[in-house]
């Protein structure tokens, strides 16, 4: 498979890492005592990331394109994609 059809992988991997930074930055936020408003900001924006990271991962699995790229942010990406799914079902049926 050449180069350009390796996009869903990329996309996976840079949704993954963006996630992670956004999620640090939220952390930081949050130790740190700032207005909470601006930790979820960061924590959605992280949330939604790794959910794209996980669907981007889903597709690039089902077109077998990994290929050479590490693994692990693949594995990171559905386990937290699975959490997502998890605290989404959870929230929907907490909440009703």
């Amino acid at each position: 498979m050449n180069r350009e059809n390796k996009i869903f992988s990329k996309v996976s991997f840079f949704m993954f890492i963006l996630g992670l930074i956004l999620f640090i930055i939220a952390i930081t936020l949050f130790l740190t005592g700032q207005d909470i408003k601006y930790y979820t900001r960061f924590h959605h924006w992280g949330w939604f990331a790794w959910g794209i990271s996980f669907l981007a991962s889903i597709v690039s699995f089902i077109r077998k394109e990994p290929g050479k790229l590490k693994m692990i942010p693949y594995i990171g990406a559905l386990i937290f994609g699975v959490i997502i799914v998890i605290c989404l079902l959870y929230w929907s049926f907490h909440f009703v």
